[in-house]
């Protein structure tokens, strides 16, 4: 017997050829392409199948005939796995394929091609073989083992799911819709002809007509590779497009399971996509309640939220949309959160100089128009002083009156700092020889129940600022840190270099943007502030000293320092754990000196 060309083979070498073609034309682009690598891998498989149909119907003789029927299992085996992690992927639904499905994927290829490969020791996918004359060809009859119905059954629930993965995206319209059927188009014929040759409906009992479907599935897929702009506009270029944005997404289907999340905002609720999806979107949000209570509403929504206290606050921006019309199983609606946190500390800073700069310019009005009034006092009562007899009793009351003038005029001194916009004489300052200066200063100036520790960080950068202001700063928070400590409590002063990243900053809380600063902290184990006072603790004239023992404007004045240099104020206290003021000031560079700052942050 000799090899024997018939009509029926051509269609399946045309087939073969032009999905070889399609599958080399699709790996080109497999770099730029999401999907192109499993679809080109599934075009070279069917190519196989195709092929190596047409050589076994050429084939003389029984063995021949088998061995090339052994030969199609390798395309057979790889066509159903492959247009399913095509298909995953297509839908945005790739991360779902863990090693752990590939390698079961690849498991039961493998497998099953070995079980055809050595079929004579087993009998397991084909029971008995021979040939069948029909017309002018000889073909291959052959009674399937179990190991064939149940690779057919698997092959089939695998190409389902692909199906199913293909419709979804089609609901998604415009498009994608065009892709999707054309898709679906080209699995369903060689689904469809293999489903009938399976089960006996194929009139021509042993021709199996699956590869030469695959001759019109190469029409629809080039269809929707090349008309459709498959390779340019797969789904999933969507889908990494939403995994690099820096506001959280979050989908929930209609029975309110999360069904996809990016990166960002795992990053906000420290959850996995692996772990939330699938899990109720309360339990996944149950750190942002705020959050999901918008979710129930079920209506488009606009808003913005805070979660958490004091330090660890956070403000959030929510957009939620819901995706009406679908499926309880498709999404059903999608949230979409960016942190705003950094945005409002930037707004409440503007407020709050905008507040300041407002009060400088009448404090600056009121401290001359006192000024000019206390030099008339002091000088009639200089005056009156002058023209009273020595053993007069009314100098008593002179002198307190001349005592209150003085105290009077530091007060308008103070309201005259506070209202400077511009430093005095800035220069390039290392604050540790600010603190060397002050070394023997400070015990004299603090309560002697009060330990003082000094630790100046090694190799401090400098910064551009003006001496004297800065020791101004530095006394008003030691100053504060004294009045707030009992016996035997410790105040400390120290300094630091501080590198500055996105990330620390919004963690820091203290509304310094990303940078090099140098960073004078004075930290004291006191009382402590609550929510309220911090709220308040840079505003003039706020104090909660007792009458006579503080004007409020200690800590503005230090505020409007700080910002002239370019500087920002961080608090962190609570009730009964201490108080830490810390000054970050820019790194002095070889760049010009920083333009003026917000200087305070709550």
């Amino acid at each position: 017997m000799s090899w024997t060309f018939t009509p029926y083979t051509v269609p399946l070498l045309l087939s073969g050829l032009v999905l070889t073609a399609l599958a080399v034309a699709v790996w080109r682009r497999r770099s730029a392409a999401p999907g192109a690598v499993p679809f080109s891998l599934m075009a070279l498989g069917a190519a196989e199948y195709a092929l190596g149909y047409a050589i076994e119907i050429m084939a003389p003789d029984l063995p021949a005939k088998i061995l090339w029927a052994k030969v199609e299992y390798l395309g057979l085996v790889s066509w159903p796995p492959l247009f399913l992690v095509f298909a995953a992927q297509y839908a945005g639904l790739g991360r779902y394929l863990s090693r752990r499905v590939r390698a079961v994927l690849v498991g039961v290829a493998v497998a099953v091609f070995l079980l055809a490969a050595t079929n004579e020791a087993h009998r397991l996918i084909w029971a008995e073989t021979s040939l069948e004359r029909v017309g002018s060809m000889v073909l291959l009859a052959l009674v399937r083992g179990p190991a064939f119905w149940a690779f057919a059954i698997y092959s089939y629930i695998l190409l389902f799911l692909a199906g199913g993965l293909l419709m979804s995206v089609a609901l998604l319209g415009g498009l994608y819709r065009r892709q999707s059927l054309a898709l679906l188009g080209g699995l369903l014929l060689p689904l469809s002809a293999n489903l009938m040759y399976a089960v006996g409906l194929w009139p021509i009992r042993n021709l199996n007509p699956t590869p030469v479907a695959f001759s019109l599935s190469v029409v629809l897929f080039s269809l929707a590779i090349f008309r459709f702009r498959l390779l340019d506009l797969v789904p999933v270029a969507q889908q990494a497009l939403v995994a690099q944005m820096r506001d959280g997404v979050l989908v929930v289907d209609g029975l309110g399971r999360v069904t996809d999340l990016n990166p960002a905002l795992e990053g906000m609720i420290g959850w996995r996509a692996a772990e939330a999806i699938g899990r109720p979107v309360e339990e996944v949000l149950r750190d942002l309640p705020e959050v999901a209570a918008c979710l129930r509403e079920k209506a488009p929504l606009e808003a913005e939220v805070s979660v958490g206290e004091g330090a660890t606050r956070r403000h959030y921006a929510l957009s939620l949309t819901p995706l009406a019309g679908q499926p309880a199983w498709l999404p059903g609606q999608l949230l979409v959160l960016r942190d705003i946190t950094r945005a409002k500390s930037l707004e409440a800073q503007y407020l709050q100089a905008q507040k300041m700069e407002l009060i400088g310019h009448l404090a600056r009005g009121v401290a001359h128009d006192f000024n000019n009034a206390l030099t008339a006092i002091r000088g009639y009562a200089a005056l009156a002083a002058d023209l009273l007899p020595a053993s007069s009793p009314a100098h008593e009351h002179l002198d307190r009156l001349l005592a209150n003038v003085a105290r009077a005029a530091r007060l308008s001194q103070e309201l005259l700092a506070f209202s400077r916009r511009q430093p005095a004489s800035p220069r390039e300052l290392d604050l540790n020889d600010l603190l060397d200066g002050l070394r023997d200063l400070l015990p004299y100036t603090l309560a002697t129940q009060v330990s003082l520790e000094i630790e100046p960080a090694p190799g401090l950068w400098r910064v551009y600022a003006d001496p004297n202001q800065m020791e101004q700063v530095l006394l008003n928070l030691l100053l504060n840190a004294v009045d707030a400590v009992s016996e035997g409590g410790r105040v400390t002063v120290s300094t630091a270099n501080l590198v500055m990243t996105d990330e620390e900053a919004l963690r820091d809380g203290s509304g310094a943007p990303p940078g090099e600063y140098v960073v004078l902290a004075v930290s004291d184990t006191g009382i402590g502030m609550t929510e309220e006072v911090r709220a308040h603790l840079f505003e003039p004239f706020f104090t909660t000293k007792g009458p006579g023992k503080g004007s409020g404007l200690g800590l503005a004045t230090v505020c409007s320092i700080v910002g002239q240099h370019g500087g920002v104020i961080g608090v962190q206290s609570q009730p009964g754990c201490g108080t830490t003021f810390r000054v970050y000031l820019p790194r002095l560079k070889e760049s010009p000196p920083p333009e003026s700052g917000e200087g305070c942050q709550r």
